[in-house]
């Protein structure tokens, strides 16, 4: 095979060559894994509601209810038992030190919280990482039992 002439022309024919196959074959390993992923969320998503909301027979997932308020914009699920609200959680973004926290609060009908989840953070490990248990019953900032709309 003959050795290709070192020219602008050449070189911008095979560094396009080169581009459109990476670009083909990253196009085609992003619709490979968008299923996989998409499911491995959702049921991220359902599994921390199971813990953070213990005890419904629905599928608070199904159909949360988005609301906005000062700004902020939180997803809402509520958790029923025998077609009575026992519970909803609530999914909330915030800003950290090293990207946003994306947390889901249980409460129960009362207002009090009963558990919490950290869904996803870019903080840093062993430090912020620690937010995920540092609020949790037996921590150090434990808010399990507290009712936010009765004292701060």
């Amino acid at each position: 095979m003959k050795k290709l002439e070192s020219s602008l022309k050449n070189m911008v024919i095979v560094l396009t060559g080169v581009t459109v196959v990476a670009g083909a074959l990253l196009g085609y390993v992003n619709e490979l894994t968008k299923e996989p992923i998409a499911q491995a969320n959702a049921k991220a998503l359902s599994d921390a509601i199971a813990i953070v909301v213990p005890g419904f027979d629905n599928n608070p997932a199904e159909a949360p209810e988005t609301i906005e308020l000062e700004g902020v914009t939180y997803k809402i699920y509520k958790a029923t038992k025998g077609g009575e609200f026992i519970g909803a959680a609530v999914e909330s973004s915030a800003n950290g030190f090293g990207g946003a926290l994306n947390v889901l609060v249980g409460f129960d009908k009362e207002g009090n919280i009963i558990d919490y989840s950290l869904l996803s953070h870019a903080e840093t490990p062993g430090l912020g990482s620690k937010a995920a248990d540092w609020f949790k019953k037996g921590g150090k900032g434990d808010i399990t039992g507290m009712n936010p709309g009765q004292k701060a």
